[in-house]
């Protein structure tokens, strides 16, 4: 990373910061992006003034008006492909510091327009780069942010590092005898044209050197031979790839091919709009991942922190800069004054400025149904255009009254991500898991000054199980034509089993059922720790459960010193088709009863358990739900359910019955299963926990 004495003490940034004041009060980050932009600016505007000039001079102009119809079309295709511009990162030095190359596929229209008809061609770059800047600097104003030098430095960018070293090629083409347009039906005919966009791609990338060297001196990454090597084959590659496809443009064009040339202008903006969208996913995906790794992080110093959670708020302070460095965040207590115990906290990020959140937006949250709400286009205080979408993420607490459990909305997460930067509802998971950290050390906090009066093998115990109860639903899954109900009937004060209720993208629900060995406190941390990161991945694995299962399990041997496992079911249900997608990690067989009477099918085990080994693979299976049918999920506990003649309760006894119940609400079945367990057992102790999941798709 770049350090402040190594930005601040340049004189490159001490002529930025008086060109753009803004950037002294920019955060490390934004900083060097600034310096980035500006330092491209200082090196690359002599290239540019020279090849406009240039260009004044060379330009026949008889030849605009002769190709204007292409040179147009051209014209229309480079903007296109420069308002959706894709990125490659290229790292520097030994650190993690990384830059990144914007591109598109605009040079190759050049070489078109070049070969087409001569240095009067390239007039089309330079409008679609005016109007490719422009456009820029409104969608930046519109962001409220500066709009002049980015879009500057961009319009700079093309000039100097296209226009002109395309210019000395095209003199080096035409000193070799050669002329405009390229025609001919050989090899040997396009040779001459293939060494000059060679040479002029080799050339770019020349140019774009010194940019790159000022940039990682800024960054503190050092100038090695190897790395500079790295960033100028990543920056002639794509240019040496796709450039020379423009002498089949230019050789289509002559021939008066128009439907063929669209087709292929047509094609070339589908693969730059693919792309375009590929590098944002990437984004995306980059910033996932960092922020998994930051609340990962998180996580571990708040467990190593003192439990009456006095240290909480300047761990929260310290990691929200690095958990969401460009992001808007707050969070925030609900005022509990008959609970004078709670930690104090009140923070936001950044720190400088007014508060994030208005107030009346904490009371919503606090009135809300779901875990969270989505306040769209939200304008700060004194800006005239939207800022972006909101995120509020309820903080619950579990707390214990007259030996109750009850869960409670203490607080919130308010996030809030500019609309330029990406959507906020993409760190959704991330926010709702830095909620689920929070309301734990604060239940852990709570916790401990009530235990503090009792014995440490008591505390340990009660503790653990509250934990380990906020993670379990509160809400049972709906959809039309479908019931879900779930319950875990613990067998002590912790328990090992767990289930879970996923929302995914397009509506399709992650159900979760699953065992971890052993029991006691150390199977409810095991317990915690799983559930969390399989929600996780499975947010991100989408249709593919045996996916989330791996990496999962990777997960959990990295971070886990434990020889515990953990079996389970993790389905993914489409409740329009009906489609059960799964994969089951060495648990007992869920039972789909068919509508037809008598017919069960299983849903078999397709790997082994979670955190037995690292780098295993798993498999899934699908089956279809028809109208009618009752899928049973379950732990051990039921079927293994014993009376006082140890006798178990069995799977013919717990199928039948289902069967027996079937066509009756979800709800019913269960509690039917459940009581009869219960009697069944009479008054033998309860040996293990009892976890039943009923999914019925209604006839």
């Amino acid at each position: 990373m770049a350090t402040t004495e190594t930005l601040t003490g340049s004189r490159t940034y001490a002529l930025s910061q008086r060109l753009w004041p803004e950037i002294g009060e920019m955060d490390e980050d934004r900083r060097l992006g600034a310096m980035e932009i500006m330092v491209q600016l200082f090196y690359l505007l002599p290239f540019a003034i020279v090849g406009i000039i240039w260009l004044l001079l060379r330009t026949d102009y008889a030849r605009l008006d002769e190709h204007f119809i292409s040179l147009v079309v051209l014209f229309m295709a480079m903007v296109l492909l420069l308002v959706q511009p894709f990125s490659m990162r290229v790292r520097l030095g030994r650190g993690e510091d990384e830059l990144t190359i914007t591109s598109s596929l605009a040079p190759l229209i050049m070489w078109s327009a070049l070969f087409i008809s001569g240095a009067a061609g390239l007039w089309a770059l330079l409008f679609a780069a005016t109007v490719a800047a422009l456009w820029r600097s409104r969608q930046l104003a519109s962001y409220d942010q500066n709009p002049l030098w980015s879009p500057l430095s961009f319009f700079v960018e093309q000039v100097g590092v296209y226009l002109f070293p395309t210019l000395v090629a095209a003199s080096i083409y035409l000193a070799l005898g050669e002329a405009f347009p390229v025609t001919g039906d050989t090899l040997a005919d396009w040779l001459p044209a293939l060494i000059t966009i060679i040479f002029g791609a080799l050339l770019s990338g020349l140019l774009l050197l010194p940019v790159a060297i000022q940039i990682n001196s800024l960054s503190a990454a050092g100038n090695r031979v190897v790395d500079l090597v790295r960033f100028y084959a990543s920056a002639v590659s794509l240019p040496l790839l796709m450039s020379p496809f423009a002498i089949i443009i230019a050789l289509i064009n002559s021939e008066g091919r128009t439907l063929a040339l669209i087709f292929i202008l047509l094609g070339i903006y589908l693969v730059n709009r693919l792309a375009h969208h590929m590098s944002k996913a990437e984004a995306r995906s980059r910033r996932q991942a960092h922020e998994l790794d930051q609340l990962e992080k998180l996580a571990q110093r708040i467990i190593e922190a003192p439990p009456d959670g006095s240290t909480l708020p300047e761990l929260l302070e310290s990691a929200l800069p690095a958990l969401f460095p460009t992001d808007k965040v707050a969070i925030h207590l609900f005022e509990l004054p008959e609970k004078g115990d709670w930690t104090a906290l009140d923070l936001n990020h950044p720190s400088a400025g007014p508060a994030v959140a208005p107030r009346e937006d904490w009371d919503k949250l606090r009135q809300a149904q779901g875990s969270y709400l989505r306040l769209p286009k939200v304008t700060l205080p004194g800006k005239r255009h939207t800022f972006g979408d909101a995120l509020l993420s309820k903080i619950i607490v579990t707390e214990t009254d007259q030996g109750d459990e009850a869960f409670e909305v203490a607080g919130g997460i308010y996030f809030l991500r500019h609309k330029s930067a990406g959507d906020s509802i993409e760190s959704l998971a991330s926010v709702e898991s830095l909620a689920s950290q929070i309301g734990t050390a604060l239940t852990r906090s709570r916790t401990y000054a009530e235990l503090l009066a009792f014995h440490k093998a008591q505390q340990e115990l009660e503790f653990a199980g509250r934990i380990q109860a906020s993670f379990l639903p509160t809400d049972m899954p709906r959809a039309d034509d479908w019931q879900i109900s779930a319950e875990l009937v613990s067998a002590r004060q912790t328990s090992g089993d767990f289930y879970d209720f996923i929302p995914l993208e397009d509506g399709l629900i992650g159900l979760v059922m699953a065992d971890v060995s052993d029991k006691g406190t150390g199977a409810a941390l095991y317990m915690a720790l799983s559930r969390t990161l399989l929600r996780t991945y499975a947010m991100e694995s989408g249709l593919h459960p045996e996916v989330a299962l791996a990496r999962a399990n990777d997960r959990i041997r990295q971070d886990a010193e434990s020889d515990q496992f953990v079996t389970l079911i993790y389905g993914v249900l489409d409740p329009k088709t009906g489609l059960l997608t799964y994969a089951n990690a060495g648990h007992n067989p869920g039972y789909m009863l068919r509508a037809e009477r008598g017919q069960v099918d299983k849903l078999t085990r397709t790997g082994i358990p979670l955190g037995m080994f690292e780098g295993m693979a798993w498999e899934q299976a699908q089956i279809q739900f028809q109208p009618g049918d009752l899928l049973l999920l379950y732990t051990d506990g039921v079927p293994e359910a014993q009376n006082l003649a140890h006798e178990e309760f069995g799977d013919d006894r717990f199928i039948a019955l289902g069967q027996e119940k079937q066509g009756r609400p979800a709800a019913e079945i269960q509690d039917t299963v459940i009581s009869a367990i219960n009697e069944f057992a009479g008054d033998a102790p309860q040996f293990d926990d009892i976890t039943l999941m009923v999914i019925t798709r209604q006839a």
